[in-house]
């Protein structure tokens, strides 16, 4: 398991700018350039900054959160961009912003690549891909320190995609590994297991492949090709986590608490092993209520007790100094998406409450803790999203800081999908 751990940490490890102003994301004459106040306020020994954002498919803040993470790529040389879907459907994206080839010669190649990785995601939208267009043409005149993407969701959320991760893992593992009368063989000993494609069979293949994986890694092919191991680790154990959750036929509540603990899991665990390469410096966009505030979600079983998932305080607790956060507020209104049984449900206009505004009137950004009185009675607004169906509910920690800067904007508006069409398929962690 620790030379697994090795592999894994080897494959994370492998693989002149100037920002415009931002535009869109607030009235013109109520609001001058946020950039610099935000940047200067963010520690130079941070390593790991989490930008929080109210929801998914908003326009102003992601254009925001993109000028923060470009200014943090350029001056603090930040080259790992976290973004919340399986690794496995965004690496052959990674690889083409990490190639020689010129973006200005390959644009078809990327708007095919682009749609391949994020259709049916809440990065489909002009937002992100310009993002992404951004760092393809910051490696190309780049050469030693690139950016890399890395996928750190969970594939459990999503079971329709279960299938096309079964291809994937049969095309880049299976077959190089097993040769096709042992694959054959293995299928004839189980009765219950018609295809190599079917869900059972990967299932029982994930189940004996942990030989075949040290026998590669002591015969030395594993040298050869150390970040294929790691990829090969990490998606086992996606996998095996999403189908021990699912063969259990537990209620939807625990189900859902099992997957949000498996997410979280496999999460950190991604994130500490990044940072064990002291070459590494993160870039985390995601949504305000989870990942990188002191908050907790509580999801309740058929007991009603409460079950809790705790988020950012474990990336505070254990980086202190080095980690850093911001959460997104708005004082004026917002138009977000309520979630019903994983899919988008309607559209709604949130507004601003009187604090927020009253904050807003002062400054656009605040931290913590020099600005601890004037915010001893904001919370990060959340809003009934929903769980799939299922109430929840989010209290903060007993941290002394629950986020390090509040960015107040006015008015957030929804995005566009790239394609045109706003899919109802949400893989993702949905609050």
């Amino acid at each position: 398991m620790y030379r697994l751990l090795l592999i894994l940490i080897v494959f994370y490890c492998q693989c002149g700018f100037s920002i415009g102003q931002i535009k869109n994301y607030t009235k013109a004459k109520e609001q001058p350039d946020l950039l610099p106040n935000i940047t200067s306020q963010i520690p130079s020994e941070v390593r790991l900054v989490g930008l929080g954002d109210v929801q998914f498919f908003l326009k102003e803040s992601a254009i925001l959160n993109n000028s923060i993470a470009k200014k943090l790529i350029t001056e603090r040389h930040f080259n790992t961009y976290i973004m919340s879907i399986p690794d496995w459907r965004i690496r052959e994206l990674n690889t083409y912003l990490n190639n020689e080839k010129a973006f200005a010669s390959t644009k078809q190649e990327y708007d095919s690549l682009f749609l391949d990785a994020f259709s049916g995601t809440i990065y489909n939208n002009p937002e992100t891909k310009e993002m992404l267009e951004w760092i393809k043409t910051y490696n190309d005149k780049n050469w030693t320190v690139k950016v890399k993407i890395i996928g750190s969701g969970f594939v459990g959320f999503a079971p329709q995609k279960l299938p096309a991760m079964n291809k994937y893992i049969i095309n880049t593992y299976l077959k190089p590994m097993m040769s096709a009368n042992e694959i054959q063989n293995a299928l004839d000993k189980n009765s219950d297991v018609m295809t190599i494609e079917s869900d059972s069979a990967i299932v029982w293949f994930l189940s004996t492949l942990e030989d075949k994986i040290d026998e590669f890694v002591s015969s030395g092919q594993g040298d050869m090709d150390a970040v294929l191991l790691g990829q090969m680790q990490y998606d086992y154990s996606q996998r095996r986590a999403a189908s021990s959750i699912y063969l259990k036929r537990l209620p939807a509540n625990v189900e859902r608490f099992r997957l949000l603990s498996a997410s979280y899991d496999l999460e950190t665990k991604l994130i500490d092993s990044l940072l064990k390469d002291e070459r590494n410096k993160i870039i985390y966009p995601a949504i305000d209520n989870f990942t990188f505030s002191n908050i907790e979600l509580i999801v309740s079983d058929n007991d009603g007790n409460n079950l809790k998932i705790q988020s950012g305080d474990y990336y505070r607790e254990k980086y202190k100094n080095t980690f850093f956060s911001s959460v997104i507020a708005f004082s004026d209104s917002v138009k977000i998406f309520r979630i019903k049984d994983g899919n988008l449900w309607q559209s709604v206009v949130e507004k601003g409450d009187s604090l927020t505004r009253a904050l807003k009137i002062k400054k656009s950004v605040y931290t913590l803790p020099k600005d601890a009185k004037a915010l001893r009675h904001f919370a990060i607004p959340v809003y009934p999203k929903g769980i799939w169906g299922m109430n929840a509910k989010y209290q903060f920690t007993t941290g002394d800081n629950p986020f390090d800067m509040l960015i107040i904007l006015d008015s957030l508006q929804r995005n566009s999908p790239v394609d045109g069409k706003r899919s109802m398929d949400l893989d993702f962690i949905t609050f």
